[in-house]
């Protein structure tokens, strides 16, 4: 229930353009967030007046639900092509200082540039195994 408000805050700051969610394509619907268990996976232009956004977002909700977030145990990714002056005011309007996931996440291979298919190999002959 808690996590709805989440996302209803989320499309609505899509709906009003204060966030430009990922898109696959050109056409493709824009994805802001991915909620599963307790994590939420954000996605973002990594510019500072989204940041903001975001933000306000993570406050407006804290202040909702009493949950807090704790920075240190956040870690943001960015793309390739972002330069380091975004990604430095990024960090800084969202406090997030772990720049660097983990090599998996859920048990898939976390993106780092250009996903191909042999990344997903060892899943595909573990699935086939069982």
């Amino acid at each position: 229930f808690v996590a709805d408000g989440l996302a209803a805050l989320l499309r609505k700051e899509g709906r009003n353009a204060h966030i430009s969610p990922l898109r696959v394509c050109p056409r493709a619907p824009g994805i802001s967030h991915l909620l599963f268990a307790d994590d939420t996976l954000l996605f973002f232009r990594a510019i500072e007046g989204e940041a903001v956004h975001i933000k306000g977002v993570l406050d407006e909700y804290a202040r909702a639900t009493g949950q807090l977030i704790n920075p240190q145990k956040c870690l943001i990714l960015f793309g390739e092509n972002c330069n380091q002056g975004d990604r430095d005011d990024v960090v800084r309007v969202l406090g997030v200082h772990n720049v660097s996931f983990e090599e998996k996440y859920l048990g898939l291979p976390t993106p780092n540039g250009r996903m191909s298919k042999g990344r997903f190999e060892n899943i595909q002959e573990k699935f086939t195994k069982r």
